[in-house]
């Protein structure tokens, strides 16, 4: 081979490569996933939203079983607690959620505050008619996070409680916050219960 065909050969290889190249700068700008990299505007997941409220984020709850009266008077016991180290400002509540209810309310004026240590108890009251003979209630530690729900049916025989999931349709719900401290509160015998009137 002289130095003639040499060059040639290696000029022609040249542009084979520089051609490839192009082609596969190409590729990349069409596809920018294709080099690995995550293409821009790729949705990521949605922020969490700002809570009205100082939360617990660590905190379980339990919820019922729901007792009434003879006239329907409605009392549910419920706790809710923190893990140690948690903000002394942080508070949690109840909400009920009637069956045509858009959105179940958390009212400033009804927050409860965790014990420094073990379960911090809570009793939900409302008198029941017969337009609230079914509702649900969970306990919350903020307006994203349900601690454990029940399903209250009133019958001959008073109050019938069902455990369900936090994601049950009667409770899977925007959960509103009122700033209602300007105002009494929905129940004045009782520190620790969160009450409701329809």
């Amino acid at each position: 081979m002289n130095a003639v065909t040499a060059r040639r050969l290696r000029t022609g290889a040249g542009a084979v490569f520089t051609a490839a190249a192009v082609v596969l700068c190409s590729i990349v700008a069409a596809h920018p996933g294709a080099a690995g990299t995550v293409p821009a505007g790729t949705p990521s997941a949605p922020p969490r939203p700002q809570m009205p409220w100082t939360t617990a984020g660590c905190a379980t709850g339990t919820i019922g079983p729901a007792t009434s009266d003879p006239t329907w008077f409605v009392q549910v016991p419920a706790t809710a607690t923190a893990c140690a180290g948690h903000d002394p400002a942080a508070t949690f509540t109840l909400v009920a959620f009637r069956p045509a209810d858009t959105a179940g309310m958390a009212y400033a004026s009804e927050m409860q505050p965790y014990a420094a240590s073990g379960p911090a108890p809570v009793t939900g009251v409302y008198q029941a008619t017969y337009w609230t003979r079914t509702i649900g209630m969970c306990v919350v530690r903020d307006t994203a996070d349900r601690l454990a729900c029940i399903r209250i049916d009133m019958g001959a025989d008073g109050a019938v409680t069902t455990a369900i999931a936090a994601d049950d349709p009667l409770v899977a719900k925007p959960i509103k916050y009122y700033d209602d401290r300007a105002m009494p509160k929905h129940n004045g015998f009782c520190a620790t219960c969160v009450g409701w009137v329809w």
